[in-house]
């Protein structure tokens, strides 16, 4: 296997070059309840998975106003079967009291 940015040789005499070849990253879309420090925390995993991945994969995330809103949200895509979002974030217990 080559290492990343590494020439191979295809065996057709033709060089390629593996970053030209690289496809675009996963983008994952997550939705975050707008939270002081939250927000921040999130933010950092995501940047940290990303170099991880080594750009593979890429996170963006998007603000939920309010907790309600976010729990619509998730309520909507879980009766639809449908969504613009791979994943809900919320501090656990904010989430627990929202849907009790």
């Amino acid at each position: 296997c080559p290492a990343f940015n590494e020439t191979i040789d295809d065996g057709s005499n033709n060089k390629n070059n593996t970053q030209d070849m690289m496809e675009e990253p996963l983008t994952l879309q997550i939705l975050v309840v707008d939270s002081p420090g939250l927000i921040t925390m999130v933010q950092w995993n995501a940047d940290d998975y990303f170099a991880y991945t080594n750009g593979r994969v890429k996170i963006n995330i998007q603000l939920s106003p309010s907790m309600n809103q976010l729990y619509q949200e998730i309520e909507h895509d879980a009766r639809t079967s449908s969504s613009l979002f791979d994943a809900y974030y919320t501090n656990p217990v904010i989430l627990g009291t929202a849907v009790t």
